[in-house]
């Protein structure tokens, strides 16, 4: 009596196998790239783009721009410092008075981007406060970027100033127009002191920008919009477009600090809209292309499921069943053999 070969154990570990797994990994990948990209909105603006009032934007009562952050203690005067409670009213020479009522009727179209020289000469970093001989320069140049039209502001302003260059490098920022984005953490009114050039009303932000960690810079500015909060304690996304004046000086309980200040026309929330793209004349490819990969899809499931039902139908034709009893066992041995011949 001739016996059957030793069973092989299952080849799980083969090569052949192996490749079918990695393939299958593979699908699975591209499966979930899939669903993520689907499920995003915007992936489907090219089909159905939504309404240009619904277009979602991150504003200030975005979560994010509302969690709160670190920040280091630091205590202002609240007003503005005065060495004298009355400053002296300088007296405007009416050259200075033509020009400011040219920037007004012109909207800044012959105004100069950069403050003038003779305004800044009173101007010292190593005051306290905003002291008697600056509430001059202070109130003219906030009367002076009121009347200057924003998309002026815009076109001349520096974007990309950072806090450590106006700490280190105040002079040669003075007087120049500069752009800031970052976390307003408070935003008052201040006290305003009898002028002559109008200003009656100031608000006051203190802001953290990315790059100047815990040390805020001072934004002082005429007006504010009505959709920011004020308080002592806020966490909205400003952005403001103003003059750097100096490095003003305040106290703290843990010592004495300076901070970039900057007087801006007005505080306002910094928005991002998302624009909805338009038409890219590929959605017929983009169709054709997901029509093809679910078809695909479909085909190497199909492959994979007639595999794995050959496979098992040849692994019950080699291996007898181990379930039998031991009496049967060599019959059934004998019976393999005899299925397997060539005469048979």
């Amino acid at each position: 009596m001739r016996f059957a070969d030793e069973p092989q154990p299952a080849p799980y570990l083969n090569r052949k196998d192996q490749r079918r797994l990695l393939a299958m990994v593979g699908v699975l990948s591209l499966v979930v790239f899939a669903v993520s990209w689907a499920a995003r909105p915007e992936t489907w603006y090219w089909l159905i783009p939504p309404d240009n009032d619904s277009a979602q934007n991150t504003a200030a009562d975005s979560p994010e721009a509302m969690s709160p952050q670190n920040v280091g203690d630091f205590v202002d005067p609240g007003a503005i410092a005065m060495t004298n409670s009355n400053p002296p009213e300088a007296t405007q020479p009416e050259n200075e008075k033509v020009t400011l009522q040219q920037s007004q009727a012109h909207s800044g179209k012959t105004a100069l981007p950069n403050l003038p020289a003779q305004w800044l000469e009173s101007i010292s970093d190593q005051e306290i406060g905003i002291p008697a001989k600056e509430a001059d320069t202070y109130y003219r140049t906030l009367a002076h970027i009121s009347r200057l039209d924003e998309r002026y502001l815009d076109k001349h302003a520096l974007k990309n100033v950072l806090h450590v260059n106006l700490l280190n490098s105040p002079d040669q920022y003075r007087g120049k127009l500069i752009t800031i984005r970052g976390m307003a953490r408070r935003i008052s009114e201040v006290r305003v002191v009898k002028n002559q050039y109008g200003v009656k009303q100031t608000y006051e932000a203190w802001v953290l920008t990315p790059d100047s960690g815990n040390d805020p810079l001072r934004i002082v500015a005429g007006s504010i919009d009505p959709r920011l909060p004020t308080g002592e304690k806020v966490a909205v996304q400003i952005e403001v477009t103003g003059y750097f004046l100096k490095l003003y000086s305040y106290s703290s309980p843990k010592g004495h600090y300076v901070a970039p200040l900057i007087l801006a026309a007005r505080i306002k929330p910094y928005t991002v809209v998302k624009s909805v793209p338009s038409s890219t004349g590929l959605e017929p490819y983009i169709i054709m292309f997901a029509l093809v990969v679910g078809l695909g899809t479909i085909i190497t499931v199909s492959l994979y499921s007639r595999g794995d039902r050959k496979f098992k139908k040849k692994l019950d034709a080699d291996f007898p069943d181990k379930n039998i009893p031991p009496e049967n066992f060599l019959e059934q041995l004998q019976d393999n053999e005899n299925s397997n011949s060539l005469f048979s």
